[in-house]
């Protein structure tokens, strides 16, 4: 092919390149669905039950009038009336610090080419076994949108007992 006859595939590739730069330059990775959620503040579970409370009694100002008479009651509460929102806090924390070292745990254990495929939402499986005295790990990514299986063997040199019987059941 001619220096010609590549001038427009060369032209339409650099334009595509260009347009591939603006693109990730805004690009914001996904959240990986398996990491826990963080708590809410006290504030945000009393605000919660706030909303319930009023609903179908809205203010006339809707949703920013409705936060407002919320901020407002929240001041005006006392340290004892906080307290059961402060104790759920704390519950909801503890919780979310237990599963938060779980997720580690599990995460920091796979191999380094899972994390992009649990970002991209897989469930995994694993499978655990002995071949020629190695212990070796088979696991399986499960894409629920593409209907796809994938999966990676590997050696292992560590092994983490309680995350074996969770990862295998």
């Amino acid at each position: 092919m001619s220096e010609e006859d590549k001038q427009p595939f060369l032209s339409a590739a650099a334009r595509d390149r260009e347009r591939y730069k603006r693109e990730m330059a805004v690009y914001k990775p996904a959240r990986d669905v398996n990491k826990p959620k963080r708590p809410g503040t006290a504030f945000m579970l009393f605000m919660a039950d706030f909303r319930k409370e009023m609903a179908g009694k809205e203010p006339e100002g809707g949703v920013a009038a409705l936060a407002k008479l919320g901020g407002e009651r929240w001041r005006g509460m006392t340290e004892d009336d906080k307290r059961p929102y402060v104790e759920r806090q704390n519950e909801e924390k503890m919780k979310y610090e237990t599963n938060m070292e779980e997720y580690r745990r599990k995460v920091g254990t796979l191999p380094f080419c899972a994390l992009p495929l649990l970002l991209l939402g897989a469930s995994v499986g694993a499978d655990w076994r002995r071949i020629s005295g190695a212990l070796v790990m088979r696991v399986f990514f499960f894409f629920p949108r593409q209907n796809c299986l994938l999966g990676h063997t590997f050696k292992i040199k560590k092994v983490d007992l309680t995350l074996v019987s969770k990862l295998c059941g």
